[in-house]
């Protein structure tokens, strides 16, 4: 079979959602199942391969990540206005955060999702992060009920990798990003990781800067095309 089922999203969106890699992508069996599915995630890790063209052709969006890589620092920094958000509640202020985290997301930027499925997505990604569902650790800048940062870091394998990430509109500017991303490296080789990762899309050109000037390095690049089968 062509296309696997992605269970947890199916779910949580209520529609059936499939996936597939444009190494093994072949069009006729994608005739034969994309019925099957009313939204299908085609992940291309390769934009040289014979089905590029194509899928730009057919498919109603398309989606750049860049995932960026750094060997953590021998001395990683961990300032004095961060601290681990231990409250088991999520506020509203780091849930506004976390929308502000999935500006560029995919999921927002794609029309075809109902109305609000963003919203919900990234509101239950920040409560499954401060419940350790898929993340070991939630760092904040400034007060615990008013944060103007946060990150969250969650295990990928044998590395660490930043799942959220977002500053304040209203306190960017003031280094708050470079100390959240170096106390995300300091927990994480607390936690005896060498290595942190952290991905963006490549259209948020602020990031890619701030990611850059600290020290991390593409490591690779991943298109995803969604096809709605509508």
């Amino acid at each position: 079979m062509l296309i696997k089922t992605v269970k947890w999203d199916s779910s949580f969106f209520g529609i059936k959602v499939g996936k597939i890699e444009t190494a093994n992508f072949a069009l006729s069996d994608f005739e034969k199942e994309k019925n099957k599915f009313e939204l299908i995630y085609i992940h291309e890790f390769d934009e040289n391969n014979q089905h590029h063209l194509a899928l730009k052709a057919f498919t109603q969006f398309e989606d750049k990540k860049l995932i960026y890589t750094k060997k953590i620092s021998t001395e990683p920094l961990l300032d004095d206005e961060i601290s681990i958000y231990n409250n088991k509640i999520v506020n509203k202020n780091l849930t506004n955060l976390a929308l502000l985290s999935g500006a560029y997301s995919r999921f927002k930027l794609d029309t075809n999702f109902k109305k609000k499925s963003y919203e919900h997505l990234y509101t239950k990604w920040i409560e499954n992060s401060v419940n350790k569902k898929v993340a070991f650790c939630v760092l904040i800048f400034g007060e615990e009920k008013n944060p103007n940062g946060f990150i969250t870091i969650q295990k990928k394998g044998n590395t660490a990798q930043v799942g959220l990430f977002a500053v304040d509109n209203n306190e960017r500017n003031k280094g708050i990003g470079k100390k959240l991303l170096s106390a995300a490296e300091y927990i994480a080789q607390k936690h005896n990781f060498d290595t942190l990762n952290i991905t963006t899309q490549s259209s948020n050109k602020l990031a890619c800067r701030l990611y850059e000037k600290c020290g991390f390095s593409i490591q690779s690049s991943i298109n995803t095309f969604h096809y709605w089968n509508k």
